[in-house]
């Protein structure tokens, strides 16, 4: 019983003997409506604080992220809230207090659940943000959440009082690096694997021989280089940018070595024609400048020359 009702219970009794003692016996209906209405009151407002603290303690659970350190205790919590509410539009008072004192309660075992869990398991959780960084969801959605399943497996065990082996965190460990590295060359280094195979497919071997040999040895390199320093996003986003523009340079310059195979007088005329126009154009955006009747390396050097003086006049 609500320690308020029996204060007032008490102060109705006390007002009864009073006027049992009187020498003229009378009810005074005025006192018990105002006793009445005094302990309405104070059942509401019982019921709003109890109601506040149990939303209160669930907007906790929320931001703690409980659903992820301890989803049984959180889904625990989020049905005494649901059940504090119910009680609160049927009135209630005696369910919403209990079940905003059983959400508190719950809270502080998540909580401690919480801390259990980023202790032991403190790398695996460090990687799923690197993960989750460089969105390995994306780009592999099934070993993704195989990963994390096994990871919200072992939270589990840790949240049911169960151990979790060092062996077991390795395990998952392995797994995940091998998803960051996966990652990372997919999203950096493939795009250059890919140019490469076409640059292949179209004959670079023959047609630009030491281009794409150059072009090989840069992208092969660069897978290297990036599963050593897969960490180093910056360093990794460097190394896949040179590897993409070796292995386009090799399947760019082939397709224009092609043209030139079988080439007569008049169509290797057109090709030398087609660069010198490249080259006027440059020039006449420069400064309007015509050096056609120089070699194209001539004209080409005259075109640096002139851009050199426009970026230092005062030289």
């Amino acid at each position: 019983m609500n320690h308020h009702f029996l204060f007032h219970l008490s102060v109705l009794i006390l007002l009864l003997s009073v006027t049992a003692c009187t020498s003229t016996p009378k009810t005074n209906p005025d006192i018990f409506n105002e006793i009445s209405r005094a302990t309405e009151v104070s059942y509401e407002n019982d019921a709003e604080k109890a109601l506040a603290e149990a939303e209160a303690t669930f907007r906790q659970a929320q931001s703690e992220t409980l659903d992820f350190f301890s989803p049984r205790t959180y889904l625990r919590i989020e049905s005494e809230v649901k059940e504090a509410r119910q009680a609160n539009v049927e009135g209630d008072t005696g369910r919403i207090q209990i079940a905003s004192q059983q959400a508190s309660i719950l809270l502080q075992d998540g909580l401690r659940t919480k801390q259990n869990v980023t202790e032991r398991l403190q790398q695996p959780l460090a990687h799923k943000q690197a993960l989750d960084q460089i969105k390995a969801a994306n780009v592999s959605r099934d070993s993704y959440r195989d990963i994390m399943h096994s990871l919200q497996q072992q939270i589990a065990r840790i949240e049911q009082g169960e151990g979790v082996t060092t062996a077991e965190i390795d395990s998952l460990l392995e797994r995940m690096q091998w998803l960051e590295i996966h990652t990372v060359l997919t999203v950096h280094w493939q795009p250059a694997e890919r140019a490469l195979a076409q640059a292949k497919s179209e004959k670079a071997q023959r047609f630009a021989p030491k281009t794409f040999q150059q072009a090989s040895v840069i992208v092969n390199s660069a897978e290297k280089a990036i599963r050593e320093q897969y960490q180093d996003i910056e360093v990794v986003t460097q190394l896949g940018q040179a590897a993409l523009r070796g292995a386009q340079q090799a399947l760019f310059i082939a397709r224009e070595s092609r043209l030139l195979e079988n080439a007569t007088p008049s169509s290797a005329e057109a090709f030398v024609l087609r660069i010198q126009n490249y080259l006027f154009d440059i020039a006449q955006t420069l400064d309007g400048m015509d050096v056609r009747h120089l070699s194209l390396q001539d004209q080409s050097l005259a075109i640096q020359q002139r851009l050199e003086e426009r970026l230092q006049p005062n030289r």
